[in-house]
């Protein structure tokens, strides 16, 4: 299933504008139609962006964010958790 921006913006309560500057830091990877230029989230990409909010809560920065999503084992992740 496909979401626009707006739909997923809703759905998370994350600003539009969030969403695109996630995007620009390659959290999430939306497909684009380039006839119409909108943005389309699929599962996964909610799935990220949920992860996203949920470790945004912890304190950690958006590099961090990035890199637990994106590279961190298990271990790791506990590691961090455990020094928050």
């Amino acid at each position: 299933m496909k979401f626009k921006i707006g739909e997923v913006s809703k759905i998370l309560d994350i600003p539009m504008q969030t969403l695109r500057f996630y995007e620009s830091k390659n959290i999430v990877k939306p497909s684009k139609d380039h006839i119409n230029k909108y943005r389309y989230y699929d599962e996964w990409d909610i799935n990220f962006l949920a992860e996203c909010k949920k470790y945004k809560c912890f304190d950690f920065k958006l590099a961090e964010v990035e890199e637990i999503i994106h590279n961190d084992s298990l271990s790791t992740l506990i590691e961090r958790m455990d020094e928050r």
